[in-house]
């Protein structure tokens, strides 16, 4: 093997840490942009003793819904439309898999449309195994829409196993910006999603 095909060698295998920590280098620092001097510290500290999870989000979301009966709650921020969302299952007695993907579909789809009245472009849908912080989490990637108001735009949700609970959570980021960059929308809601905890 001669020098070029090593040092080829050597960054494809470091490739995937390295997108990782330039992809969380970036988060961090758009993270504490958006949360100095801005935060909702009385929204999340509610979220914390209701529900027993936590986001950190700026004073310009707002809590939009609120649903026990539901199990989900949505964060909502205007111009562009964007929004979190957490919902969660009880009685769950393991972390779900790749393998629990059409099960994991159905899952958001029941909440997405019940909170929204939205639902997934068929098709558009990949899961794939992932970190957000230290975590190991199942993010799901996709493009919701809404038939009635003939609106659509970009989805991550994220789920997570609470075994101290023996509940999953799912934390849904979701985006409407007609005419707009998405990019920038999404890497606030991915910043703000690295502030999860349960």
């Amino acid at each position: 093997m001669d020098n070029t095909e090593e040092e080829d060698y050597v960054l494809a295998r470091m490739a995937p840490t390295l997108r990782r920590r330039f992809r969380d280098s970036t988060l961090e620092r758009y993270r504490k942009f958006l949360l100095t001097g801005r935060e909702n510290k009385g929204g999340s500290k509610y979220l914390w003793r209701k529900y027993n999870f936590s986001v950190r989000y700026p004073k310009e979301y707002v809590l939009l819904q609120d649903r026990p009966d539901l199990q989900a709650i949505e964060l909502h921020r205007k111009d562009p439309s964007r929004g979190i969302a957490v919902y969660w299952m009880d009685d769950m007695d393991r972390a779900p898999t790749l393998a629990d993907s059409t099960f994991l579909m159905a899952f958001r789809a029941g909440v997405a449309d019940t909170l929204y009245g939205d639902t997934m472009l068929a098709g558009a849908s990949h899961f794939e195994v992932d970190l957000l912080g230290d975590r190991e989490v199942i993010r799901h990637q996709g493009v919701w829409q809404n038939e009635d108001d003939l609106t659509g735009g970009p989805f991550v949700a994220y789920y997570f196993y609470d075994e101290s609970r023996k509940r999953m959570l799912a934390l849904d980021l979701f985006l409407y910006a007609p005419g707009l960059e998405k990019h920038p929308y999404m890497r606030e809601l991915e910043a703000l999603a690295t502030t999860f905890q349960f």
